[in-house]
């Protein structure tokens, strides 16, 4: 897939926003980390020492960089500065090591702690407090001198695994950075007043991208790692955060009973849909506002969806519904693509998988909707997540809204198992809270299930395997089920 985005001048980097501010409002705070504040002059400064020592280890456009460090504020000052080099850059954390092994091994240098850093690399250079103390010795480059980019220039690697269900990575261009960073101006009106929380690292690609938008525009953004996100919430206030659902529903199950709901809080809900249950919980304890939406690694947002599955297709953005013979349709389900500026061109050394993704200029996440007109839709669900129960199709989404609801348990998830003989049969997987009694939930559960879906099989499991964005991994349920069924 090829999107011609040539002709479009793409915005500056992001130091050139800093710049700006710094000249304009030099002790305005930028940001806000762990209690230290940095104002946009000494934000600038700092991203100045950075870009004069990444300048002096030859780094050229088009090469790539991994970057990993647990401290936000430095893992960022390595972003912005690499950015302003025209280098490509990925963030990871210790933990991908293993996943991201040839992400990794292809980069031409990574930037990291010594538990960040891979065997064997060729070419490691540790962002150990050696390294920041002596290149805060040194003279920073000031002004901070930008590589030339088209909107072509890749600037970032991100990945997706809820797409197709595996790890895929894949190029942002700064035409894609631009039409991402532009749809969250347009959603979320952050200003100079605007004190945005970074819940999460930059490992998750819109987190990045939220904190462009604010930094842009002249805001504040936070982070807090010494304490929960509650307190933070509470006691900083913070006008907008984005919050992927796992953790939205960390957060409200483990408020204190005396919590203070924020003044003026807009939330932005990200990753799986939002139970409810939740959202009426969200509005009563946390938010003034919340905004959902429903979009991919590999294209940005597409919607902006309300509580019941019903989006609005956002400017700039092309979503048709198509049939079996690949007819657009109204009024009846079918597999949705989409068409937009912020498309990726397809997925780092998988052909296969961009092949079937990525086709006539459309990209195709693997969803059902219902198509009510060119700009509204329903959104029906995965196709792969479909479940065929006795030839009873259905997407599980809903009913798992319903029977968490219904029944007091951690987590829970519906899956679809075959027998011996090929015959399916749906299976609840519960996750139970400490002393739950087993016998008690299956009697909750009960009222709740279709007559239509014949015996249902209750189990139990530690954990849901997810994906960081929080959607369940349901193939791995799946094995990891079969394989308990198989053992003596």
């Amino acid at each position: 897939m090829v999107v011609a985005h040539s002709f479009i001048a793409p915005a500056p980097p992001l130091v050139t926003y800093v710049a700006y501010h710094a000249a304009q409002r030099p002790d305005a705070v930028a940001v806000f980390v762990n209690g230290s504040e940095t104002t946009y002059q000494a934000f600038y400064r700092d991203i100045g020492f950075f870009v004069a020592a990444l300048r002096k280890l030859d780094l050229e456009p088009g090469q790539t960089v991994g970057i990993e460090h647990p401290h936000l504020y430095l893992h960022w000052l390595a972003v912005v500065a690499l950015e302003a080099l025209g280098v490509t850059s990925f963030s990871y954390g210790k933990d991908d090591l293993t996943v991201l092994r040839a992400e990794l091994a292809d980069a031409d240098m990574l930037l990291c702690t010594p538990d960040g850093a891979p065997d064997q690399h060729r070419n490691i250079r540790l962002m150990d407090k050696g390294w920041i103390d002596d290149i805060r010795r040194k003279t920073p480059e000031n002004p901070v001198r930008t590589t030339q980019i088209t909107s072509e220039t890749r600037l970032r690697i991100t990945r997706s695994s809820g797409t197709t269900g595996s790890l895929k990575c894949m190029y942002h261009t700064a035409a894609i950075r631009d039409f991402w960073v532009e749809n969250y101006l347009f959603r979320t009106g952050v200003n100079r007043r605007s004190r945005y929380l970074m819940s999460v690292g930059f490992t998750i690609e819109a987190m990045q991208y939220y904190a462009t938008a604010c930094i842009r525009m002249g805001g504040t953004c936070i982070y807090d790692g010494r304490t929960d996100l509650a307190e933070v919430l509470a006691t900083q206030n913070i006008s907008h955060v984005a919050l992927p659902t796992y953790i939205l529903k960390q957060l409200l199950d483990g408020l204190p009973e005396n919590y203070t709901k924020p003044e003026d809080l807009t939330i932005y809900l990200i990753s799986a849909a939002v139970p409810p249950d939740i959202r009426a919980r969200i509005r009563k304890y946390l938010a003034t506002d919340t905004f959902e939406s429903y979009g991919t690694s590999e294209c940005g947002g597409i919607c902006d969806m309300d509580g019941d599955a019903n989006g609005v297709v956002r400017p700039g953005v092309t979503v048709e519904v198509i049939d079996d013979d690949g007819e657009p349709v109204f009024g009846e389900i079918g597999r949705v693509r989409v068409r937009s500026a912020g498309v990726v061109d397809g997925y780092i050394g998988d052909p296969d998988s961009t092949a079937r993704m990525f086709r006539d200029n459309w990209f195709y996440p693997g969803d059902l909707a219902d198509m009510q007109d060119e700009r509204t839709l329903k959104l029906i669900g995965r196709a792969d997540d479909i479940l065929n129960i006795g030839g009873v199709k259905f997407a599980p989404g809903t009913l798992e809204e319903k029977l968490r609801q219904a029944v007091p348990v951690a987590d829970l998830c519906l899956v679809e198992l075959a027998d011996d003989a090929g015959l399916t049969r749906l299976c609840i997987v519960l996750v139970p809270h400490d002393g739950s009694d087993t016998e008690d939930l299956k009697s909750l559960l009960s009222p709740h299930l279709p007559s239509n879906l014949g015996r249902v099989e209750l189990v139990t499991a530690n954990q849901i395997p997810r994906t960081e964005m929080g959607k369940a991994k349901r193939n791995d349920l799946v094995r990891t089920l079969q394989q308990r069924n198989r053992a003596p």
